[in-house]
């Protein structure tokens, strides 16, 4: 997963090129319940790796959440946000690109 730090000005992040993108469903809860479910067994590899990424459900809403949830306490609380600052050690699978 990459996040891409906005820069003032641009109206949204750049498209990611990155091949270790996270899958189109996996920053919702759909992946908890594919896995459940068995739906994600079902797809080829390729195919649940593209609509759910290759990490786990369970640790991709972990992730989200945690994002979340730290830029709402920084846009909302006015509090600091050390998460949004960069990399951190508890989510390696987190990078961030700042576009020039």
């Amino acid at each position: 997963m990459t996040i891409t730090q906005i820069t003032p000005g641009q109206s949204r992040a750049p498209p990611s090129t990155d091949p270790e993108r996270p899958g189109h469903l996996s920053s919702t809860d759909w992946g908890l319940l594919a896995e459940g479910l068995g739906v994600r067994r079902q797809l080829p590899p390729e195919g649940a790796a593209q609509q759910y990424g290759t990490i786990g459900s369970a640790r991709g809403v972990r992730i989200t959440r945690a994002y979340v949830a730290a830029f709402f306490d920084a846009k909302l609380r006015g509090e600091r946000a050390p998460l949004l600052t960069g990399p951190s050690r508890a989510y390696p699978e987190i990078s961030f690109k700042v576009p020039r």
